[in-house]
């Protein structure tokens, strides 16, 4: 802080100032902070106005995201969330790895675009009423890559619900399968 104190005193610079400060109880806490030099009517220096806030939570939620963002990216299974209308906000690399579609093919558009047809309508229709009913589905899907070849997977839905219990997203998480068809019928919910 002196030395910011100093710079500011004799240049007249503004000067930013990230610091780590340990409490009493030894919590680290993050300050941000802004040194400007105060001038009289001539302007000449005349001293210099400190003002900081605490960052900690800020910085702490930054952190916490970064983490979540990077094992989103990284994790084995594919994820796939969408808005409440189902269309896709965003993928993760596994996604792709998995189904072949990049994410500028695939974000913005309907979940529903990317089924293969593979299971009947009435399939849809019985896991999104045991995802409203419950909040999430799983169970073993047929699937068809961007390519045309077929997989199975093991697939789990689950709603995102506001405080007021009001459906906002879905998160859909999934991983290819490695059987045989003749043990790969769709599954119920379980």
């Amino acid at each position: 802080m002196r030395g910011a104190l100093q710079v500011v005193m004799r240049s007249g610079e503004t000067c930013r100032l990230r610091l780590r400060l340990r409490t009493r109880d030894g919590d680290v806490r993050r300050f941000e902070a802004l040194v400007q030099a105060v001038r009289d009517a001539a302007g000449s220096i005349t001293g210099a106005v400190l003002a900081s806030r605490d960052v900690t939570e800020l910085r702490d939620r930054e952190e916490q995201l970064e983490v979540a963002a990077h094992a989103f990216e990284r994790m084995a299974e594919a994820m796939v969330i969408t808005n409440a209308a189902g269309r896709i906000l965003t993928i993760n690399q596994s996604f792709t790895r998995i189904t072949g579609y990049a994410a500028e093919e695939v974000i913005g558009r309907p979940e529903a675009d990317f089924r293969s047809a593979m299971q009947p309508q009435m399939f849809y229709d019985d896991l999104n009423a045991e995802v409203l009913r419950t909040g999430y589905w799983q169970g073993t899907t047929w699937c068809r890559r961007r390519d045309g070849t077929v997989y199975r997977e093991w697939r789990r839905v689950s709603a995102v619900r506001d405080a007021e219990e009001r459906i906002t997203h879905y998160v859909s998480l999934f991983r290819e399968l490695n059987g045989h068809a003749a043990d790969a019928r769709p599954a119920k919910s379980a």
